[in-house]
């Protein structure tokens, strides 16, 4: 059955339908909004939680190179202590042996440090 526009009843029942129409798509276009929002905010929020693992692994690995350069500094200074100034020199004297270049390039840097302490002008 066609409702003719032209008359009263008809007019008024299209107006509703085309109304309806609206609406419905109206509905329909913040339906898809709102789970587009939705969409974006999980996949925000599973960046954010990727992100924040990924940071803490960080973290962890961090703190461990911490824990073990301190243990390191610990043993270190336990041998130092241990064989005085005899084993320093020991130790100092294998390593220039094994190492003559690196020895040297050190040597020439405490220098050059050294000289430039005792060389620069007091305030």
């Amino acid at each position: 059955m066609h409702w003719s526009s032209r008359s009263p009843l008809g007019g008024l029942v299209l107006y509703r339908l085309d109304n309806l129409v609206r609406l419905k798509k109206g509905n329909a276009v913040e339906n898809i909004n709102a789970s587009e929002s939705e969409r974006f905010g999980k996949r925000a929020a599973e960046k954010i939680a990727g992100a924040a693992a990924a940071t803490g692994q960080k973290l962890d690995a961090a703190v461990d190179y911490v824990e073990s350069a301190k243990q390191n500094a610990k043993q270190t200074l336990d041998q130092v202590r241990q064989g005085g100034w005899k084993g320093m020199k020991g130790r100092v004297l294998e390593y220039t042996r094994h190492e003559p270049f690196n020895a040297l390039v050190i040597a020439v840097g405490a220098g050059v440090f050294f000289g430039w302490l005792a060389t620069r002008p007091r305030e």
